[in-house]
């Protein structure tokens, strides 16, 4: 009897969770397809495959031992590769805008592994790109935040006289900075 639960416990709840799994390490597999490309065609001697390649294996490590840090650490590795700092393959296609010797370009390849790792990772990554973009700032920085934003009203109202700064201060309408620069500066003159 017990021999039968187990055997019902064995049975895949979604059958295609395999193939999910090997999607999500998708975008790995092609940079280390590139990489073994390089190797076979000689371009290991080159500085920046080399260190693309021992940067790829140690993540490769880390990703096998916590898969949430290392899909994020994938993907600071794809975007160093496509603005051209890493190379993970033999050929590249850039395109880009420069003026003189100066500008910006983008690896193609690297571009489309970087999409495959998003939309592979997209549920993970998602989180992660969101929690980057919406950093909770701190009490003191929310204050620091405040206060700048109070001084440039109080530059910007310096000239009112005291009864348009009365009515800045009155009206709910206006955001809470301005309301308070009108406040501070009404005091700071009935003070002189």
């Amino acid at each position: 009897m017990s021999s039968e639960i187990l055997d019902d416990e064995l049975i895949p709840v979604n059958p295609h969770r395999n193939i999910k799994y090997h999607l999500v390490w998708a975008s790995t597999f092609v940079l280390w397809i590139g990489v073994i490309t390089c190797i076979v065609k000689g371009l290991l001697g080159d500085a920046q495959i080399a260190i693309s390649a021992a940067l790829l294996l140690v993540i490769t490590i880390v990703m096998l031992r916590n898969y949430q840090l290392g899909i994020k650490f994938i993907l600071g590795l794809i975007l160093l590769s496509i603005i051209g700092l890493l190379q993970f393959f033999p050929t590249q296609y850039e395109i880009g805008f420069y003026i003189g010797e100066i500008g910006l370009s983008i690896e193609l390849i690297s571009l489309a592994v970087g999409l495959l790792h998003y939309f592979t990772n997209k549920k993970e990554l998602s989180v992660f790109m969101t929690s980057l973009l919406n950093q909770k700032l701190s009490k003191k920085e929310k204050q620091d935040v405040t206060r700048v934003k109070i001084d440039g009203f109080k530059r910007r109202f310096t000239r009112k006289n005291d009864s348009d700064l009365e009515e800045i201060a009155n009206n709910d309408e206006l955001v809470p900075e301005a309301r308070e620069a009108a406040r501070e500066l009404i005091n700071e003159r009935s003070i002189t």
